[in-house]
């Protein structure tokens, strides 16, 4: 229907297509009626996702960091085993329901989706859909469970001060985030699940630059020196979207250190075999079959002279 549809705008026979509504008007009517479901939060990820355009596995990313705000697992051991739940299974079944909808019934938010998306669009959003619907259980529950850890650092200090200032900085959110825990559900904060990424700005003045546009947005922990200047903050941890917030910072490096190299070299007797310098340089406690212990060798193993060049 497209094809021919693109034809007759071609010849002029009908005039070319209305601009498509935004999908957002549709989000709308669904909210305002309440009647938003799972399964209408899942093709509201693939539909942001599949605007924004891109190849499957880059666009993926997006969809998985939508549905992390959206969705919750089921935390309760006993409703996980006396019902066989898996955490984030009204999620699985939320998907499948909306990879058969975009597959056989061509719908997204109740609507068609020829009116909603581009043909390219279309085509995006259709692969995601699939990605996601064959997506292990398990790397669902480990990708909506990860959380980013950052810490920033001044870099007009040493390597050593920065590495101690840092964890400063992320002992002291560790204890602020144990001070939330209230408010905080254990599976937000797994460490298991946790990234810690560590940055450097400048000097304080960066530091307290960053420090002051980021706690508008997420919770920042700083750290201070006895003389009241300001070494390092860290931020509690972020969902997948949070990460965002800190694009345009530079992670942490440190020079390479020259590393010190320890050449041993022996001088061997040239009735010595090669296998019984292996054996007496590596330490094994089996001697090779050609020759019984020799006290001659025992003695250029343990005299530190110079070259094994063999």
């Amino acid at each position: 229907m497209k094809f021919i549809d693109s034809i007759l705008e071609a010849l002029g026979v009908r005039p070319k297509s209305k601009r498509l509504p935004k999908w957002q008007d549709r989000w709308r009517e669904l909210h305002t009626a309440r009647g938003i479901t799972k399964v209408h939060q899942v093709e509201r990820a693939l539909l942001r996702a599949a605007k924004r355009g891109g190849e499957v596995n880059q666009a993926i990313e997006s969809v998985f960091a939508d549905l992390q705000k959206s969705f919750t697992p089921i935390t309760n051991e006993r409703t996980l085993f006396n019902q066989g739940c898996r955490p984030f299974e009204s999620l699985e079944r939320a998907i499948n329901t909306a990879s058969i909808r975009a597959t056989l019934g061509h719908t997204a938010l109740g609507a068609a989706i020829d009116d909603l998306m581009t043909d390219d669009e279309e085509r995006l959003y259709r692969g995601l859909a699939r990605a996601l619907k064959t997506t292990p259980s398990e790397t669902l529950e480990r990708r909506l469970r990860t959380r980013y850890v950052y810490s920033f650092v001044r870099r007009d200090m040493s390597p050593e001060q920065r590495l101690v200032q840092t964890g400063h900085a992320l002992y002291e959110a560790g204890h602020e985030l144990a001070l939330r825990n209230g408010e905080t559900k254990p599976w937000q904060v797994g460490v298991e699940h946790t990234h810690l990424v560590c940055v450097d700005v400048a000097n304080e003045a960066e530091l307290i630059e960053a420090f002051g546009k980021l706690h508008k947005r997420v919770p920042v922990v700083p750290f201070y020196e006895d003389d009241a200047s300001m070494t390092a903050f860290a931020a509690l941890p972020v969902r997948l979207s949070g990460r965002e917030l800190f694009r345009g910072y530079g992670k942490l490096t440190l020079p390479q250190e020259p590393v010190e190299r320890q050449v041993w070299t022996v001088n061997v007797p040239d009735e010595v075999s090669l296998a019984e310098v292996d054996y007496w340089l590596s330490g094994t406690q089996t001697k090779p079959a050609s020759r019984e212990h020799d006290p001659k060798m025992e003695a250029c193993y343990h005299s530190g002279e110079h070259d094994y060049g063999l």
